[in-house]
């Protein structure tokens, strides 16, 4: 099932794809929308993109403009709109983002990110350059965050129990991502600002998957969605 609302992220799927250190085939987004001055959340829930069909951020954006169609005193409001995804949005996703914005400029969104998605891609890139420059708060998740994600969407009975070299792999992503945020050329040097982290062996764009096959410091090797 693509989109589940008001319903908890089984503890396997949480840790299968928000792990920022082992392989992934899917793109999870958990989101909380919430009136700004209110810690309840008017609507909640988690998606999956859906293969050669829709991206997960579209998903969600189509869930949130059925929300104030159907509740149209509520988008007079000022709301903010948290994500938790596992993959950074690609450069059509952050267009699609940045224009849901310009329509529902009372929406704050805070987009928190386990893994980027292509990375070394210019597209991307530019995309979350300008999603970042629309007023998009936008950082890779460290521990608290995903301990934050696990309690507000898996189980808030139990702890999340942190991964192998977590805080290793978020400090590499984090060097990637302001380095994204922050240069003006294309990516020619990223390898060199997190060396390891990322080493591009084979494209096949045939395969369902869209085979990206990227070594990191430990060499396992990782196959990244279709997005």
């Amino acid at each position: 099932m693509a989109l589940c609302l008001k319903k908890r992220l089984p503890e396997n799927n949480f840790y299968t794809e928000f792990n920022n250190t082992i392989r992934s085939f899917k793109t999870l987004l958990c989101f909380g929308l919430s009136q700004s001055s209110k810690k309840i959340w008017s609507l909640w829930g988690y998606m999956y993109n859906s293969p050669k069909k829709s991206h997960a951020e579209r998903i969600l954006l189509q869930t949130v403009e059925s929300f104030f169609s159907e509740n149209p005193a509520e988008a007079i409001k000022q709301y903010t709109l948290a994500i938790y995804i596992s993959f950074s949005p690609c450069s059509k996703c952050c267009d699609s983002l940045i224009d849901f914005m310009r329509l529902h400029n009372r929406i704050h969104l805070d987009v928190r990110i386990s893994k980027l998605y292509f990375p070394q891609n210019s597209l991307n890139q530019e995309g979350l350059k300008r999603l970042r420059l629309s007023g998009v708060s936008l950082r890779m998740m460290d521990r608290d965050d995903f301990s934050e994600c696990f309690y507000l969407f898996v189980n808030q009975q139990k702890l999340f129990i942190p991964w192998c070299d977590l805080e290793n792999e978020t400090k590499k992503y984090s060097a990637a991502l302001c380095y994204i945020l922050n240069q003006d050329e294309d990516t020619k040097n990223l390898e060199k600002v997190c060396p390891g982290l990322w080493a591009i062996v084979s494209y096949s764009p045939s395969e369902s998957a869209c085979l990206i096959h990227i070594v990191n410091i430990h060499t396992s090797v990782y196959c990244l969605p279709q997005h």
